[in-house]
């Protein structure tokens, strides 16, 4: 029985004794004393369990090993002399007062101890369980606090289906989960320490000069990639990408991050990129994904696409600053079976990223279809996020009581003086839209009296080869995927 201890429990102690103990720096006999104690203490206990719950009489010297089997056991022969020795003495004295506590514990309480394999099994679950939870509290950015996380008795008993057990597999399966999960709930929390350090000491995070010849920046660990095609900057531009654990603020519950936090930093204040650059994340995960970066302090989703096993947005700006960048994968992304192969594709899916499209219950958008005068206004309301101090009363319209879903932003429009009513006395939320009154309410809300939609027409066709309708007659109704692309383009 006890080679068959020794066997089962060896790798155990060895860890228990050993890994916990080598972060800090101590003399070959203070570490021998300690770890001897350690193990000794571990088995011992085990030992004194055993051997009551087979009718043994209390005889810790019988039961302890020979100094040759305890040298077999750790190896103690490549050692030092001053540690073996050390080693050895410990152990003796850890072994008595753990078998003795062990023997007489289980005199105590015989139902908890008889079953030793319940020790057993608890001891190898607890160590998974118990590291786990370190690891994971170091990366949240907590501090090194085992009874915090420790499970409840119920919760070990309902997580390892203990009410189906005997009372004594129970007892003692909680046992050995406590006894390890202490233990190896340190080693998690340390090992992640090093991780990290281990890590933050290999990084290479240095200038990377981008010219007229164009180039790459990559981060340290090879996931973040900015490319320039050549001509889009001239002259030097020094950048950077710096890595750092993802915090748990500044987004929401739906959002499960799937990358750490990346900063793209530049030596000098701006770049004027003169062509727009590509930024890619490698990813292999879920289409419900999305490149976001921080902004006034929260995570703002970017128009992204997926290609070869990477996720990758364009940034097309005249002056361009640095930024901060993660992955997230958004939980609630509303499913739209008629939008990933239209034209405006990339268009609808931004918005469907922000929530803005309403599905039937086929979970279609049905993009081509004609866009109606409140859904545009409802469109507005949410791109440009109107204050609801501009509300103003409807009720002297007469269609006023079937606005519906559409009562609030039509109330902030009319107080912007974006929009007026028709000679009629209403505001035909539930009509289509003309590109004529999109103009007229467009050049109101951009400020901009010369905003005409043959401009946009111009550029739809030039972009997506589509001949809009309204390049023909602005009396003609616009579709919805036109709205959106034209919000779009003016978000």
């Amino acid at each position: 029985m006890k080679r068959k201890i020794i066997a089962l429990m060896l790798s155990v102690c060895v860890i228990l004794g050993f890994s916990g103990f080598s972060y800090a720096y101590v003399s070959d006999y203070d570490q021998g004393r300690s770890h001897g104690f350690i193990c000794g203490e571990f088995l011992g206990d085990l030992y004194g369990k055993n051997e009551y719950s087979n009718g043994n009489k209390n005889d810790w010297l019988k039961a302890l090993p020979s100094n040759t089997a305890i040298n077999e056991m750790y190896n103690l022969s490549r050692e030092t002399s001053t540690y073996r020795s050390s080693f050895l003495s410990g152990f003796r004295l850890g072994f008595e007062e753990g078998y003795k506590n062990g023997f007489r514990g289980s005199n105590m309480a015989l139902d908890v101890y008889a079953d030793n394999t319940g020790i057993q099994n608890g001891l190898a679950i607890g160590a998974i369980a118990g590291r786990r939870s370190g690891e994971t509290d170091f990366h949240d950015g907590k501090t090194s606090d085992w009874q915090r996380t420790l499970p409840s008795n119920s919760k070990i008993i309902s997580d390892n289906n203990l009410n189906r057990e005997e009372a004594a597999y129970r007892g003692s399966f909680i046992e050995g989960f406590k006894k390890a999960f202490k233990t190896y709930y340190v080693i998690g929390f340390r090992e992640a320490n090093l991780q990290e350090i281990t890590e933050s000491l290999n990084r290479v995070e240095a200038y990377i000069d981008i010219s007229m010849e164009g180039g790459v920046v990559k981060s340290w660990d090879g996931l973040l990639t900015v490319g320039f095609e050549p001509g889009t900057l001239y002259k030097e531009n020094p950048m950077k990408i710096t890595r750092k654990k993802m915090e748990a603020s500044g987004y929401t519950a739906n959002l499960l991050s799937a990358t750490e936090h990346y900063t793209v930093v530049l030596k000098n204040r701006y770049i004027f990129p003169q062509k727009p650059f590509i930024l890619s994340f490698q990813y292999f995960g879920l289409k419900s994904a999305g490149i976001y970066q921080y902004i006034n302090n929260q995570w703002a989703y970017l128009p992204s696409e997926f290609k070869d096993n990477s996720i990758y947005t364009i940034i097309d700006t005249p002056y361009y600053r640095g930024g901060e960048y993660a992955v997230f994968i958004k939980g609630d992304l509303k499913e739209i079976i008629d939008i990933e192969y239209h034209w405006a594709g990339k268009e609808l899916s931004y918005f469907n990223h922000l929530g803005y499209l309403n599905t039937n219950e086929r979970k279609e958008y049905k993009p081509d279809s004609i866009m109606l005068r409140g859904e545009f206004i409802y469109m507005l309301d949410k791109v440009y996020n109107w204050s609801k101090d501009s509300k103003k009363n409807l009720s002297i319209f007469k269609d006023y009581g079937i606005l519906g879903e559409y009562e609030e932003s039509f109330s902030k429009a009319f107080g912007k003086g974006y929009i007026s009513g028709y000679s009629d006395n209403t505001l035909r939320a539930n009509m289509p839209i003309t590109y004529q009154e999109a103009e007229e309410i467009m050049k109101k809300l951009l400020a901009n009296s010369s905003f005409k939609w043959s401009d946009i027409s111009t550029k739809l066709q030039e972009d997506k080869g589509v001949v809009s309708t309204g390049s023909r007659n602005t009396n003609n109704y616009m579709t919805k995927a036109e709205a959106i692309y034209l919000l779009y383009n003016y978000r």
